[in-house]
C-alpha cells in the first residue's frame, strides 16, 4: 500500500515546495540531488504534475528544514480532529494509561516493515519539528 498525499492539492503543494526552495536559494538540481530524484522529477513535483509520496514529503521536510505542516495543514492530515478527540477522551481513557507503553505495543503489532519504517520516519519528522521550534 503506497500512501500518497492526495488530501493536499498537488499544485498548492508544488507551489509551496518551489517557494521554500527559492527562499533557501537552492537550484532544482541541488534539491533534486539531496532527495535522490532527477531535476525533471522535481520540476513535476513543483508544477503539480506528480503526486508526492509521504516518504518523499518527509525527505523534503528534512532537507528544507520544515515540519510537515508547512506543506499540509493539520486539517488535511486529520490531526485537528484527532487532537479534539484526544482532548475529549483524555480523562476517561488516556489518563490511566502509560502512553509510551501503549505506543510501543501498537508499534509491535504492525507486521509490514515498510509501514514500520514510515511510522519511524514520521515520528522523526515530528521530533525534528519540535526541536526546531524550541
Amino acid at each position: 500500500m503506497k500512501f500518497l498525499v492526495e488530501e493536499a492539492n498537488s499544485l498548492l503543494l508544488g507551489k509551496k515546495l518551489r517557494s521554500k526552495r527559492k527562499e533557501l536559494k537552492m537550484t532544482q538540481k541541488e534539491l533534486a540531488s539531496f532527495i535522490g530524484v532527477t531535476f525533471q522529477q522535481l520540476q513535476k513535483y513543483e508544477s503539480g504534475q506528480s503526486t508526492i509520496s509521504i516518504m518523499m514529503l518527509i525527505k523534503l521536510c528534512e532537507v528544507l528544514k520544515v515540519g510537515i505542516n508547512y506543506f499540509i495543514p493539520d486539517k488535511c492530515l486529520g490531526l485537528s480532529d484527532v487532537n479534539t478527540q484526544l482532548e475529549d477522551n483524555y480523562n476517561e481513557t488516556l489518563a490511566s494509561e502509560d502512553l509510551e507503553k501503549k505506543l510501543i505495543n501498537m508499534f509491535k503489532s504492525i507486521n509490514d516493515k515498510r509501514i514500520k519504517k514510515s511510522v519511524l520516519a514520521l515520528v522523526e519528522a515530528i521530533i525534528n519539528t519540535e526541536t526546531d521550534t524550541e
